[in-house]
């Protein structure tokens, strides 16, 4: 059975609108992760890289960045919350780790919460800009 025109505008719409509210969220909630104190800031190295491939053309790869690193004497391993390709093994990073759980780091910064603002805020104005078209049924 084949969706008619507007079901899948609205959809879209739909889409379009609910990711762009989540980016904002999840960026509100890295900005309160590091204003709360209870992230610390550490130097590691990146121990290694693992790469999924797309099964197809579509499909982008996965990059997980695995990060070692030391607190209180204590040496960890934990997965890192970005990707870059200019990252390598052995490669020094900052990062910052929650004082109550060393395992939960993240890249320092708030350009990740910028950006996440800035990508949030776009999809959340086509949504809008969608939702216009859809109502005088373009």
């Amino acid at each position: 059975m084949r969706l008619n025109r507007r079901i899948k505008s609205l959809l879209a719409v739909i889409v379009v609108f609910v990711l762009g509210v989540s980016v904002i969220v999840l960026s509100v909630q890295r900005m309160n992760k590091i204003k709360s104190g209870d992230y610390l800031a550490a130097q590691g190295v990146i121990s290694r890289i693992e790469t999924i491939y797309g099964t197809s053309r579509d499909d982008s790869d996965e990059h997980h960045v695995y990060v070692v690193y030391t607190v209180n004497g204590m040496k960890y391993e934990a997965e890192l919350d970005s990707y870059s390709s200019k990252m390598y093994e052995g490669m020094s990073v900052d990062i910052l780790y929650n004082k109550n759980d060393p395992t939960d780091i993240m890249t320092p910064g708030n350009s990740n919460s910028v950006v996440g603002f800035i990508g949030g805020g776009i999809c959340i104005l086509a949504g809008i800009v969608l939702i216009f078209r859809f109502i005088r049924g373009r």
